[in-house]
């Protein structure tokens, strides 16, 4: 059974009406990204054990594997409830006693006193994230503790990426298994979990790249909302996932100014400014939690900003308009929203599939001077009317690729497609293979071409860009850009690659 068809099976689907919520409120959820420029990749709804919506959009599906940046730090808290479920540690437990290898000989005494529950809650006593330092090194542990502290640990609340690793490592020590390894029996397994992960450059479990599909991510997030249970089996403890949840201590961030970036911390999760609580990662990845609507919002995601705004778009669109009781159908609107699911795609505007310039250039082969891509030629055949081939001679190679219409997108299998870039720095994290890429075209108007590039691999995309005004050929090329920490180099800042712009020697008769 597919990690998908499980959820369906324990949440099967229902109208949003049926459920307490209008139909019109998720249409005016969808919208709310693309007013922000937020480029959803999927969404999901449950309410009452029922799935009121779930979209993806092409050609994600819900079982594409997905990174979950900083949402990761929720499944290492997860691991650690349980790690304290079977009284393999405690919470008031001083840290230090489980990870004596790591420790400088001069390091700051105020380590002593850090207990496991201040880890959780991010208070290390660090004034700053030490995660940079970390990574600089060859031990990223022993950093940890050879960074002088400026508070005593539990007083002061600081967000800090190199708390995670520290706390898996903890993980690792008193179980006697990698993290995920601990995790299969207790969690993944009963919930028809694949969780893919990655490592350090010192062979440590990483939590930054852990990968999880979009349909499993759900179940992350629902586990949370049915308090540690699951198919009726209590798996954790309900007081330790409640616990979690609730915002423990304070925070405060000058770097994030929405407001529930401002009502408290749990165990590497954060409190919602409405109740409940939320997984959180970079770029969209959301479990959102809200036990006192009986509802649960789960979004991936990939922007670099404004991601934070998701909480808002949930709160603004739908939250304060659920009802405890069923609403009235509404029909036509549903099958509005119903329709919005079946075209959603990442090409957000489909354009056509026909040009009057279209067919003039149909089957006719440009050439290119020297370069730096090594693109000597590139044609386009457009005759069917359900996709474009884009033929291309590409230093010395001759590549071949088809792109979908009308949001659809077809994959080509190899080592890109002349602007993508090498994804292999993530082939540790996903087992889907990681050359496989997905193009999709449109005409923008009459006279430009446009076939967007996509990689499994990568959250990120290119594109190439076909401007045929002036009876020539104008190609600009804009290379995907990768954003989030490389696994392999642990490189902080994302790729951005500059468009390449190149005119063929040839010209066209309109």
């Amino acid at each position: 059974m597919t990690e998908n068809s499980t959820l369906n099976r324990l949440f099967p689907g229902a109208t949003p009406e049926s459920c307490g919520i209008p139909s019109q409120a998720i249409l005016d959820f969808m919208d709310r990204f693309e007013q922000e420029g937020i480029e959803l990749h999927s969404f999901s709804i449950f309410r009452g054990g029922r799935q009121i919506a779930a979209a993806h959009a092409k050609p994600f599906e819900a079982e594409s594997l997905h990174r979950l940046q900083s949402a990761g730090k929720t499944v290492v808290g997860l691991a650690v409830l349980f790690c304290v479920q079977e009284g393999r540690i405690g919470l008031e437990d001083r840290v230090t006693q489980y990870l004596t290898e790591y420790l400088p000989p001069d390091m700051d005494e105020k380590f002593t006193r850090l207990t496991l529950y201040d880890l959780l809650t991010m208070r290390s006593g660090h004034a700053k994230d030490t995660f940079h330092e970390m990574q600089c090194t060859d031990n990223w542990n022993r950093e940890f503790f050879s960074l002088p502290l400026d508070y005593e640990p539990g007083t002061h609340w600081v967000y800090n990426n190199g708390i995670p690793h520290v706390l898996a490592t903890l993980v690792e020590k008193v179980s006697g298994q990698i993290l995920p390894e601990y995790l299969k029996p207790r969690f993944l397994d009963p919930l028809g979990i694949h969780m893919t992960y990655g490592f350090n450059q010192q062979g440590e479990y990483d939590p930054a790249v852990t990968c999880l599909s979009p349909a499993s991510f759900a179940k992350f997030t629902l586990f949370f909302l049915q308090k540690g249970q699951w198919e009726g089996k209590q798996l954790l403890r309900a007081d330790l996932v409640e616990m979690s949840g609730k915002a423990l201590v304070p925070n405060w961030d000058n770097d994030r100014t929405d407001a529930d970036s401002h009502c408290g911390y749990g165990f590497q999760i954060w409190h919602n400014e409405v109740g409940g609580f939320r997984i959180a990662g970079g770029g969209g990845q959301y479990g959102l939690i809200y036990p006192e609507k009986d509802m649960a919002v789960v979004t991936m995601a990939f922007t670099p900003v404004k991601y934070n705004l998701i909480p808002s778009f949930v709160k603004e669109t739908f939250y304060f308009k659920a009802q405890e009781k069923p609403l009235p159908e509404d029909p036509k609107t549903y099958a509005q929203l119903q329709d919005r699911i079946q075209r959603f795609s990442l090409v957000s505007r489909f354009g056509t599939s026909q040009s009057s310039t279209g067919r003039a250039v149909d089957g006719k082969t440009f050439t290119f001077g020297e370069n730096s891509l090594g693109l000597e030629s590139i044609a386009l055949h457009l005759q069917d009317p359900g996709f474009a081939q884009i033929t291309a001679r590409q230093n010395g190679a001759l590549l071949s690729a088809r792109a979908g219409y009308q949001g659809e997108w077809l994959a080509v299998e190899g080592e890109g497609f002349v602007v993508e870039n090498d994804y292999s720095v993530f082939s540790r994290i996903f087992e889907t293979d990681t050359n496989q890429t997905l193009l999709s075209a449109w005409w923008k108007d009459e006279f430009t071409f446009q076939v967007n590039i996509r990689s499994m691999a990568s959250m990120g995309g290119g594109s190439l860009i076909f401007d045929f005004r002036r009876n020539r050929l104008v190609l600009t090329c804009i290379p995907a850009r990768l954003n989030g920490r490389n696994p392999r180099t642990m490189a902080r800042k994302a790729y951005k690659f500059e468009p390449i712009i190149l005119e063929a020697q040839e010209t066209y008769e309109a």
